[in-house]
């Protein structure tokens, strides 16, 4: 399947979307449209991306979390006539208990299937990890300490040296590409069988999804509340009555919070809360969104300094 994330419109030449979409990819293509997206009816614009210089891996975390999760691609040409930007929340417009409403083109359906399937796996995985051999262990810890001396680096760069970032980020996706590579690969070998299993029906249900296509053409919204909002700039969200939060291919979608008559850009997701994931679905439950208001100087500033 193809990958995709959703964005959101902010300047005739713009899009608000998550860092973690790219894995040092630059430039990109972003497809428009409203509500249903139906083939042959949406217009594609190639565009450039810029992460967050300090995009990487969040202090004393795994490999898979990340701080300053946030990016903004430059359009080749300006926006389509029917969408209309979205303007971008300021602090204080939203706290705990404010009411919100996620979007996104994230998966539903066989896809959804496809999501619990794959985070069972990934469950298995990381249990089954510890019964890998000392040797394929140490070349595991030597990538993600690759990783994370990178990600230092990178958050230790001047505002101004965007072509050392951009190398930086586009390191650091090959690692964390290497380090899931021999994980899988490693655990495969230990030939067991629920994983065996359940990576038979992965296959199975991606085969289905390539032959009936996928159905991120559908824009799915959910209303929540926020539950927290955190010191490092993470907006924290539980979904209501166990109702569908965000989910894969909603990542870099918007929350966005009612202001007067209008809808105000508050948050781009990042993905679900990684220490309260305790099941095998993260598509329900609690969430986190990157806080768009503080970091209106890194956005304002990408947009000057290439226009």
């Amino acid at each position: 399947m193809d990958a995709y994330c959703t964005g959101t419109i902010i300047r005739k030449k713009w899009v608000l979307t998550a860092a973690h979409c790219f894995e040092g990819e630059t430039r990109v293509n972003v497809t428009f449209g409203l509500g249903f997206l139906p083939d042959g009816d949406v217009q594609t614009i190639e565009g450039t991306v810029t992460a967050h210089p300090s995009f990487g891996l969040a202090t004393g975390s795994t490999i898979h979390e990340t701080e300053n999760d946030i990016a903004l691609i430059k359009l080749d040409a300006d926006i389509p006539d029917f969408v209309n930007p979205a303007s971008i929340a300021v602090e204080g417009d939203i706290s705990k208990g404010t009411e919100v409403t996620l979007a996104g083109y994230g998966i539903t359906g066989d896809e959804k299937d496809l999501s619990t399937l794959i985070t069972e796996r990934d469950n298995l995985e990381s249990t089954l990890a510890s019964q890998l051999p000392a040797d394929t262990k140490a070349e595991l810890n030597t990538l993600a300490g690759q990783y994370r001396n990178l990600a230092s680096e990178l958050s230790s760069l001047a505002s101004g040296e965007t072509s050392r970032a951009t190398d930086l980020q586009k390191q650091i996706g090959t690692i964390a590409v290497a380090y899931e590579e021999l994980l899988l690969k490693s655990v495969r070998k230990l030939g067991d069988a629920k994983f065996t299993e359940v990576e038979s029906k992965i296959a199975q249900l991606e085969k289905k999804i390539a032959t009936e296509g996928p159905s991120g053409k559908i824009l799915r919204q959910v209303n929540t509340t926020v539950e927290e909002i955190t010191n490092d700039n993470m907006i924290i969200y539980k979904s209501a009555n166990g109702i569908n939060s965000g989910c894969h291919g909603d990542s870099g979608g918007p929350m966005f919070v009612r202001k007067g008559d209008k809808l105000i850009l508050a948050g781009v997701t990042q993905g679900p809360y990684l220490p309260s994931i305790d099941s095998t679905d993260r598509c329900r439950g609690t969430g986190t969104y990157t806080n768009v208001a503080r970091y209106s100087e890194f956005i304002e500033g990408v947009i000057m300094n290439a226009e």
